[in-house]
């Protein structure tokens, strides 16, 4: 609809047409009730313009009007219509035949005043607006010339102003543009003063008294801007706000109209994201005016957008509160994860300008998240029930609580002793709290585990026994054609193996699904290991002890499973071929696909063994490495799908505890200090001990006479006289028992889009005390067909500095996923926030790179370089 069409060239009557027409295509059928008359020959005029929706209006027969309705409503398609009934109210349609189409349609009706306003909210000084709409005897024709003879006043300079938006104004007088040239005038500073209170509804006395400058200087570009910046940040405060403002000062901003509210919030969004010196100027000086909110202020009041520091400081404060309570409501956990959800993922101005400010909410969200699953467990395990309701429940809420702990053990390790953090005492009694609160959990579910596996056996059923995955599972996929690759992966835990099963899920012609076993006791390497392999017969183990006693492997057939080389013999002599290889993780990611494709023809069956979960743990550098371990899996993955893969098998050993090595409240006797390993004993001797439980290795049917288990019920380690460690194996409790067996079948090979890419990448300016890099990923080269590639996955890497790694810290526009992967979309401009560390500092070239190496995508590097940062020394614990 052209503007021609509309019936009168006034403003009024056009923003009038504009909402009807806007009525009409959003409801199809509109009854217009014109109490007043007011608008009987816009409706005619608008009649014989032909509007592109049928208009009918009731002149006084109303025969003649549902004959006219009838028309309009002839065809086959849903009519379009405006139906106007002149000095009429509900009442009066019920007494006419048109009550039926009345219900069926929406009921419009405008009073002018209303009209009046909407038109020329923004462009008209408030006091004018008002004593206008306060006058006699309004028509719709006086309010149009009304309204044009407003906006024709002022010439060429008003005319510049009314094409401005706000933040294009903001610009203008911040770059001393042709605006910010015409404050030099009394006349031109009044004028811009007076569009100032029309388009942001501003009061003519707003920062005259208060721009922290002397008279002479309220004409200054800078100090209009100003002014105008603490102007929005009010407004957008309280129209934020869940209650109505205490300030007095504030009173102003809570009559204006919709359009001049919106005008302010996007003044004030863009300020802080282009100007963020003035919008942090602005915020500090009205938050000392404030101090009324400021003394007030409740975080269940505070808005969606931090405009003032003093909020976010509140709502910060209130979540530390909620999340230190003994016995936290669920709902508690739920509010303080809405709040750090919103400022984590869509970002906040105060936590931009203060990096550690966004730890203390990383601190305060991971808190949050495994107390919520601690909730949602529960305290106890239900030990009347049997293993299989045992691995459901666990699998249900016991993973996501271990899930929550990990990462908040990730986030404690790397911003233990950061006395920037704000609340930094506070938070790590927090902490302390909430991992008391795991220990507990974990403590007590593991009792209960060991109550029931005294009631049910220690062993489960066949088909949960970890003893039959292989026969089971690992070699009917080898008996179709093609290769399956078996991975066998050391500690792999339940809860890391669903986030592989996350990352996985979704691939086209692709059945992934993840269930779970219960490791064989001991559950260390030397039994689960080797457990994995075919080493089972007629039901039974045959284990073979080392000198110290303890177990040493697996006699199957001729000769004892007890290391890798002889896993893979004992599997290649089950399901045949020619070959079968066994690669480390490793030499999986540095091999290329041809390479690849080489070393695992003519195989039935490749093995995959990994043991860097293991070794980080062991090492205490475990839950840092562990997201990235989990990366280098995917795309190991990847790389021998590429290389004609199209069946695998991801399972271990065994999982894990992760414990608190300085709380000597985890240490438990038995006997001597030298007999124990950390999570088991091996004895000849049926001796009970108070807080373990013992199992004959005959009940675990082990052909081993005489010999008996012992682990602790709940979570605590042998002592053993030795340095305690955080990361420990070897018991009974479901963290270390619980084994993942995740199965991907691809049905068809790879291949589909052939694309090729190119890499942009370039500095920007550091942003939130992070570098920062700009990039595109284009595509150079496609295929025809459906299911183009959207996305690319990426990394950052250092060129050039031994030692140096990037932390991704934030993806803008892109999705950044544990361990630094960022799902980069392609055709579309992102940023990435980052930093540099290594053993020295230094300045590096950064590389973005794909994530699995890939001819599709080549490798940029970017020419500028950044800092990276040396050793940072820690505090005392």
């Amino acid at each position: 609809m052209s503007a021609s069409h509309v019936p009168s060239r006034g403003p009024v009557s056009h923003a009038l047409f504009e909402d009807v027409q806007r009525e009409v295509n959003r409801h199809g059928i509109v009854v217009w009730l014109d109490r007043d008359h007011q608008y009987v020959d816009f409706v005619d005029a608008l009649k014989e313009q032909r509007p592109g929706f049928a208009v009918e209006a009731f002149r006084g027969s109303h025969l003649a009007l549902m004959d006219a309705l009838a028309r309009a409503a002839s065809g086959v398609d849903k009519p379009r219509l405006l139906i106007h009934f002149p000095g009429a109210t509900e009442d009066d349609v019920r007494d006419t035949p048109l009550l039926e189409l009345y219900f069926a349609g929406r009921r419009y009706r405008r009073a002018l005043p209303t009209l009046v306003e909407r038109a020329a909210a923004g462009k008209v000084p408030p006091a004018s607006l008002e004593a206008f709409v306060s006058s006699a005897e309004q028509t719709l024709s006086g309010a149009d010339a009304w309204l044009m003879e407003q906006l024709s006043d002022g010439g060429e300079l008003r005319s510049v102003l009314r094409s401005l938006a706000l933040p294009a104004l903001a610009d203008d007088l911040l770059r001393s543009g042709p605006v910010a040239g015409h404050l030099g005038t009394p006349e031109g500073h009044r004028t811009v003063r007076d569009h100032l209170e029309a388009a942001a509804g501003m009061p003519s006395s707003w920062g005259l008294d208060h721009h922290g400058a002397a008279d002479g200087a309220a004409g200054r570009p800078d100090a209009l801007v100003h002014s105008l910046a603490t102007w929005a940040l009010s407004v957008e405060y309280v129209h934020d706000l869940r209650r109505a403002p205490v300030s007095p000062l504030l009173a102003a901003t809570t009559t204006l109209p919709s359009e001049v509210v919106n005008a302010c919030t996007e003044l004030a969004s863009d300020l802080r994201q282009r100007h963020t010196e003035v919008y942090e100027q602005a915020a500090l000086e009205m938050e000392d005016r404030l101090p009324e909110e400021v003394a007030q202020a409740r975080a269940e009041d505070l808005g969606e957008v931090d405009t003032f520091r003093f909020e976010e400081d509140n709502v910060l404060e209130t979540a530390l509160q909620l999340i230190g309570v003994e016995d936290t409501d669920p709902s508690a956990w739920d509010q303080v994860l809405a709040w750090s959800g919103r400022r984590l993922d869509q970002g906040s101005f105060w936590l931009d300008r203060e990096p550690s400010r966004q730890t203390a909410w990383r601190l305060v969200d991971a808190v949050a998240k495994l107390g919520r699953a601690l909730a949602v467990a529960g305290p106890r395990l239900d030990a009347h029930a049997g293993h299989g309701h045992a691995i459901e429940r666990y699998r249900a809420v016991g993973a996501e609580v271990d899930r929550a702990h990990r990462h908040l053990e990730q986030l404690r390790v790397r911003h233990s002793y950061d006395v920037r953090v704000p609340h930094y005492e506070d938070l790590r009694a927090r902490m302390r709290h909430i991992r008391e609160c795991w220990f507990r959990w974990a403590s007590d579910w593991s009792t209960d585990y060991a109550h029931l596996c005294r009631q049910f056996g220690a062993l489960p059923s066949e088909s949960l026994q970890q003893r039959h995955l292989f026969d089971a599972v690992v070699r009917p996929l080898t008996e179709s054609a093609g290769i399956t690759a078996y991975f066998m992966v050391d500690a792999l835990r339940f809860e890391l193996a669903e986030q592989l099963h996350r990352d996985l899920t979704g691939q086209p012609a692709t059945t992934v699904t993840l269930d779970a076993r219960l490791a064989e006791l001991p559950t260390n390497t030397n039994v689960g290991m080797n457990a994995l392999a075919p080493v089972v017969q007629g039901g039974q183990l045959r284990p073979v002890f080392d000198r110290k006693g303890d177990f040493g492997g697996f006699r199957a057939g001729e000769f004892t499973v007890r290391d890798p080389d002889t896993r893979r013999r004992a599997m290649a002599a089950r399901v045949g071929g020619r070959t079968c290889p066994m690669l480390k993780l490793a030499e999986v990611l540095v091999e290329d696909t041809e390479g690849l494709r080489r070393r695992i023809a003519a195989a039935k069956l490749v093995v995959i063994h990994s043991d860097e979960l293991d070794k980080a743990g062991e090492s205490g550098a475990g839950p840092a490495t562990f997201d990235t371990t989990l990366q280098q899996l995917r795309a190991a993955w990847h790389a021998l799908r590429e290389a004609g893969v199209r069946r695998f098998v991801f399972t271990a050993d065994h999982g894990f505890l992760l414990l608190d090595e300085a709380d000597a409240r985890l240490r438990q006797p038995h006997g001597q200090k030298t007999t124990p390993s950390r999570r088991h004993v091996l004895s000849k001797v049926a001796a009970d001990h108070p807080s373990e439980l013992r199992v004959p290795l005959a009940e675990l049917r082990y052909e081993a006479p005489g010999m008996h288990l012992m682990v602790p019920e709940s979570v605590k380690v042998f002592d053993r006289g030795d340095k305690p460690m955080s990361f420990v194996h070897g018991g009974n409790s479901l963290q270390e028992r619980i084994i993942p067996v995740l199965s991907v079948v691809h049905r068809s090979p790879t291949g589909g889009d052939t694309a090729r890419f190119r890499l942009h990448a370039r500095a920007m300016p550091p942003r939130a005390g992070r570098h920062c890099l700009e990039v595109r990923v284009e595509r150079e080269q496609a295929t025809l067909g459906f299911g183009l590639q959207s996305s690319v996955e990426l990394v950052l890497r250092v060129v050039d500095g031994t030692g140096h790694q990037v932390q991704v810290h934030d993806a803008l526009g892109a999705h950044a996923r544990a361990g630094g992967v960022l799902d980069a979309p392609v055709g579309q401009t992102f940023q990435v926030l980052f930093t540099a560390s290594g053993p020295e500092e230094r300045r590096v070239r950064i590389s973005v790179e794909p994530f699995v190496r890939s001819t599709q995508v080549a490798p940029v590097v970017v020419p500028e370089r950044f800092t990276a940062t040396g050793p940072r020394r820690s505090g005392p614990a």
